[in-house]
């Protein structure tokens, strides 16, 4: 029989990892090391292979995108060359490239890591030391007896001259010092930032890195006979700063090194850099897309940039791509750039520029963005339909509604064929609100998503839905008036044809419940659809009539037994007699026995079951051979006929309807209407994905004081909810409240130990209380002296301290997706553990005698914005102290950027009021302003559409300067887009 053979298709889409050794430089016999792989996805598998082994040698499965994989105790057989995959964990057959490879190096050295000092060893130093001293007399009396003009030696190297330059050939000797002349250093490496165009005015470093230390980094310009300037920097980096950049700072800069003692020595020059510098008055290009839409992959597309000046060089510009920057020699004002054959690799956001071929350094501002959309075909098509679906009236309101079956991805508009707006989804459904629909909202939409992680992969659009605009004028409202009309005649016609006919059956209900105790009291409700009617209650064909009216109750008090059992209802004309009605639905008296003990009732799960998923309720009685019977409010499930004392309920896929208050009863087979009395009730809450995650907050953050107060605040999208506070170690316990508006504050007074624990919080629409959000992430609140925190018993006075100074975060408290910041912990002692903290929950620490430390954050990506805070943990005392927190920000670019305008465009007088408009193109965003002249100052808004209207009443001096504006998606509000273009508020005065 033939042999199973696996073939692993390697897809372009999955690209491959990095690889990388902790610690690099090597590891010793019996050391450690770690190899990590970085991919650029979650939820998958890492694989690590090596070299002459065709199976995996470990594997992992990390919550995020890095895998490690520790070697303790290292040995010769793990020396070698290492690279890694990964594949999807659900689709194990796609897997990615391999990595480039990395070579472990094991030294052969001493477990200990200590030298080994033994008596051989120390002979052959000893015979090293002689066998040196010798070599080095011999060269030195051939230096100082050579003839006036020889060539000289340097340490056992042959210097001859050539020129200014100097070559060296090396004698056949073991060990040659080198001293290293002019030219014969290693280039250094030089990087611009921020790299692209610098505005005028602006700041920009020049960053020269070399291998050694000790030296002095000079900077050149190209077309400058010497250097500009230089620095003596303690490590191998310097810095050149350059403030208020001006035109005559573009050009191409260089940096070379060279020994700061003796005789000067200096290194090839760098790689050029170019600094170029955005001329204010040169107009801005615009820019345009063909086809616009979402591209299919194969088709051409064409980027058009079009200036208002000739003898310029267009450039193109792409969005997170420095390297890729086409440009062209136009011979008119405009140019075109092709892209054929488009692929996946061309998805995303394009600019374009000009400069005059004159001054190849000077450049105008970047033309607005496009964006290239290029089908994803792994990606299935969403769905798009219509609210309301026949047609919006004129200046009425609709609502385009787009679902994809991926959570949290980004729906992007079309309305026939062209970009309309996009917005971020709740679940896995966005909605686009059109308010006060005029005549060219009229058309043909469909959508498009694209994932967070991959912004350029974008789906195929969904098939088109049409909106159709009616006009209810006059006219239009009298041809419904007429219509209504006939039709009402029409339903009069076939009225009096039915009037011969037997009334529809009424319904019937019983109020408050079937099941009620011997001597209480209830009420059978019957409802007919004409006045004028003689009702009868029938039990087992005997009437109880009950005359006129539409609706009859027959109240039995005093309940007996001989009062349980099966009632129907039915109603006739009081005036015409033989014109009666069909008989109801037939609903049961149920009288309690108190002979039988009321069972138990329980969920699961018990925490609330997600809208599809699968639930049960178990009812538990103490009798065996019964029948179990589930109620619900009105309604009454069909009996359980068990052999056990216990019976369960099951849906394998729970709906909204499902939610509600559960009790359950018994009976014996024999007596059908004596039923044991009801459980006590059971809530089964239905948690809907569709509904915004709450976020949850907790005050003060970091380990609390016994006996101090403590806030966790609830934060959610919407108003007239009710939220409830969940905590983890007790499902029991849980509080709820009705805010007035969007958020909710549960206070814990007097904080003890029974408090501590992971906490988390949902809402419940109050129109339908049954219906549940999924619960927030948890934040847990640490009591000082509980064991998770510290071993040692908490003293009677533990010495707290003041609190920490808050974190610096350096440049700023926004960086640009894949960028990097530093957040500076600075302390109040030394001898501490430094802890940095991300939302309440542990980063990374370091055990430092120092007053503060540096955590650098290197490659920022989205998830890494948020709260930070720093903590000492004292090494000797059982004591914690917490910092504030600092917000950071992660900008991405690929956020379209906003507009922004003043109502006043020119001098505002003292005293006016000013609007400032912010215009994006998402909806669901949190939009705040900036002035440049104070950071501090930051309003923020939450509109409903995508623009926002910030007010500014009786201007004063005080509020002249330049001010911008970005936006947060709601649902990631650490992430930011870049910000707008400046305005000037000038006051008059």
């Amino acid at each position: 029989m033939a042999s199973a053979r696996t073939v692993l298709f390697l897809e372009t889409y999955y690209p491959k990892p990095s690889i990388s050794l902790r610690p690099s430089g090597g590891v010793a016999l019996g050391g450690a090391v770690t190899i990590r792989c970085r991919g650029w996805y979650q939820n998958v598998r890492f694989l690590l292979y090596k070299d002459g082994n065709p199976n995996a040698v470990q594997y992992a499965e990390p919550a995020g995108d890095l895998a490690e994989f520790p070697i303790s105790n290292v040995s010769r057989r793990d020396a070698g060359s290492y690279s890694c995959y990964y594949h999807h964990k659900w689709y194990p057959f796609i897997w990615s490239y391999p990595s480039d490879p990395v070579e472990l190096v094991v030294a052969a050295a001493a477990p200990s890591g200590r030298p080994d000092f033994t008596r051989t060893n120390i002979t052959r130093l000893a015979l090293s030391a002689v066998i040196l001293l010798v070599v080095g007399l011999i060269l030195a009396e051939a230096y100082y007896s050579r003839p006036r003009g020889a060539p000289r030696l340097l340490a056992g190297c042959v210097e001859q001259g050539v020129g200014r330059r100097t070559r060296f050939v090396s004698p056949p000797l073991t060990a040659c010092l080198f001293v290293y002349p002019e030219g014969s250093y290693p280039k250094p490496s030089i990087s611009v930032s921020p790299g692209g165009v610098i505005p005028v005015g602006g700041n920009v470093t020049i960053r020269c890195r070399n291998q050694l230390l000790g030296m002095r980094i000079l900077l050149y310009k190209a077309g400058d006979g010497n250097y500009l300037t230089y620095t003596d920097p303690a490590g191998s980096e310097a810095e050149f700063p350059i403030t208020s950049a001006r035109r005559e700072h573009g050009g191409n800069y260089t940096c070379r090194y060279s020994n700061r003692t003796g005789r000067a020595a200096y290194s090839e020059p760098s790689d050029p850099v170019q600094i170029i510098v955005a001329d204010p008055s040169l107009p801005r290009p615009s820019i345009a897309l063909s086809p616009t839409g979402v591209t299919t992959p194969g088709a051409d597309a064409t980027i058009r940039c079009q200036g208002q000046r000739r003898d310029m060089r267009f450039f193109l510009h792409k969005a997170k791509d420095l390297n890729v920057q086409r440009h062209m020699d136009p011979a008119g004002d405009g140019a075109e750039f092709h892209i054929p054959t488009v692929g996946r690799q061309h998805g995303g956001i394009y600019s374009c520029s000009y400069r005059n071929r004159s001054e190849p350094f000077i450049s105008s501002q970047p033309s607005d963005t496009v964006q290239l959309v290029v089908a994803e075909p792994t990606l299935p098509k969403p769905s798009v339909s219509i609210r309301p679906s026949q047609g919006v009236a004129l200046r009425g309101a609709a609502t385009i509604r787009c679902q994809a079956r991926l959570q949290n991805a980004t729906f992007l508009l079309f309305k026939d064929g062209g970009y309309w707006g996009c917005a971020a989804p709740v679940g896995n459904v966005a909605e686009f609100p059109v308010i006060g629909a005029g005549w060219r909202d009229a058309g043909s939409y469909s959508c498009s998503y694209h994932t967070t992680r991959e912004p350029v992969a974008v789906s195929h659009p969904s098939d088109p839905a049409r909106l159709v605009v009616r006009d209810y004028t006059r006219v239009n409202i009298v041809c419904l008036v007429l219509s209504a009309g006939v039709l009402l005649a029409l339903a009069l016609i076939l009225a009096e044809a039915a009037l011969g006919h037997e009334y529809s059956k009424p319904p019937i209900w019983v109020s408050p419940s079937r099941v009620v105790v011997l001597r209480g009291s209830v009420t059978i409700r019957c409802e007919g659809l004409y006045p004028g009617m003689e009702f009868f209650l029938r039990k087992t064909g005997q009437p109880n009539p009950q005359p006129d009216g539409t609706v009859a109750e027959f109240p039995i008090v005093n309940v007996s037994r001989e009062d349980r059992g099966s009632y129907t209802c039915d109603y006739r004309s009081i005036t015409d007699q033989s014109r009666t009605s069909h008989p109801s639905d037939s609903v049961e008296i149920i009288v309690a026995e108190t002979s039988y003990p009321k069972p138990n009732i329980s969920l699961s799960p018990s925490g609330g079951v997600s809208l599809g998923g699968a639930g049960s309720i178990w009812c538990q009685g103490q009798l065996r051979g019964v029948w179990f019977v589930l109620n619900k409010e009105r309604r009454h499930f069909s009996p359980v006929d068990s052999d056990d004392n216990k019976a369960v309920f099951s849906s394998s896929n729970v709906r909204w309807e499902h939610g509600g208050s559960y009790s359950c009863s018994y009976h014996s087979r024999s007596e059908p209407f004596g039923v044991s009395y009801p459980s006590d009730p059971v809530e089964l809450v239905v948690r809907d994905p569709s509904l915004p995650r709450p976020s949850i907050s907790l005050s003060p953050t970091g380990v609390t004081v016994p006996g101090a107060n403590v806030t966790i605040r609830c934060q959610g999208q919407r108003q007239n909810v009710t939220f409830f506070l969940h905590k983890a170690e007790d499902p029991s316990l849980q509080q709820h409240m009705d805010p007035a508006g969007d958020g909710a504050e549960f206070r814990i007074l007097t904080v003890g130990q029974q408090h501590g624990g992971s906490y988390s919080c949902s809402y419940r629409p109050r129109s339908e209380p049954f219906i549940s959000s999924q619960p927030s992430d948890s934040v847990e609140l640490v009591v000082a002296g509980e064991g998770r925190v510290s071993t040692s018993p908490l003293p009677a006075r533990p010495s707290w301290g003041p609190p920490l100074p808050k974190p610096i975060i350096s440049p700023s408290g926004e960086v640009s997706l894949g960028g990097a910041v530093s957040i500076w912990c600075c302390g109040k002692g030394r001898g501490v553990r430094i802890v940095l903290n991300k939302g309440g929950r542990h980063v990374a620490h370091v055990d430092s005698e120092k007053l503060k430390f540096l955590f650098p954050i290197n490659n920022v990506r989205r998830e890494q914005g948020g709260n930070y805070s720093c903590s000492h943990h004292s090494r000797s005392e059982p004591f914690v102290r917490w910092s504030d927190s600092v917000e950071l920000v992660v900008r991405d670019p690929s956020l379209p950027r906003p507009s922004i305008s003043l109502s006043f465009t020119s001098d505002t007088a003292p005293g006016a009021n000013v609007t400032i408009q912010c215009q994006g193109q998402c909806r669901n965003v949190t939009f705040f302003l900036h002035k440049a002249e104070d950071p501090s100052l930051q309003q923020h808004m939450d509109p409903a559409g995508d623009g926002a209207e910030f007010r500014i009443s009786t201007v004063g001096r005080q509020h002249g300067g330049n001010y911008s504006c970005s936006y947060r998606p709601r649902s990631e509000p650490f992430v930011s887009s870049e910000p707008s273009d400046p305005v000037e508020l000038v006051v008059a005065g």
